[in-house]
């Protein structure tokens, strides 16, 4: 099943608006730790990548334990700004350390095979070639992490299951956008 979501915006183009969907990610996060609480295991995070404007969103992560969680993404449409789109998705706190430890391999395996390869070929060249390995390396080892991440979701339980996401979207459909920044 596709991840869930819907999209909601404003009725104009205006300078509050990436306050106003930071807000609204905040009110969400507050709404998620009534429901998930932290006493019941839960951990409810949010993410605000506002300063730049061709890529701002806002992410608010609800992590049940290690190997189940929801992220709930709010990201303005291409386009016209004012807009943006919810979407629901399966994120787990394994997955995002296995990416951290592959970060780490990748640069203990690639920085010393590019200076490897500048002794033997020109800098160019070691160029080249590390960034034409990296690329399959990266979407393999990706592909094989979210695997894991996911097996042991199923084998341990994954509480946020498609059913359980299309109605954690359900409740986040009733929170309204804030209407004005309080300066």
């Amino acid at each position: 099943m596709a991840n869930p979501q819907f999209e909601i915006g404003f009725a104009q183009p205006s300078l509050d608006n990436p306050i106003l969907f930071g807000k609204y990610a905040d009110s969400l996060a507050a709404r998620l730790r009534q429901r998930y609480g932290q006493s019941a295991g839960y951990r409810v995070m949010v993410e605000k990548r506002d300063r730049d404007p061709k890529k701002r969103s806002w992410t608010v992560n609800v992590f049940g334990g290690w190997f189940s969680g929801a992220k709930v993404e709010i990201k303005p449409k291409q386009g016209t700004p004012h807009r943006a789109v919810v979407t629901v998705s399966w994120d787990s706190r394994l997955q995002h350390l296995f990416l951290k430890l592959l970060a780490l391999v990748t640069l203990l395996v690639f920085v010393p095979l590019f200076l490897l390869l500048t002794v033997a070929v020109r800098i160019g060249f070691a160029l080249v070639i590390t960034v034409v390995l990296f690329f399959p390396w990266a979407i393999v080892a990706s592909l094989i992490i979210s695997a894991i991440a996911r097996l042991f979701a199923a084998v341990f339980g994954n509480e946020f299951n498609d059913q359980r996401r299309s109605m954690l979207l359900g409740e986040i459909q009733t929170v309204p956008l804030p209407s004005s920044v309080n300066r």
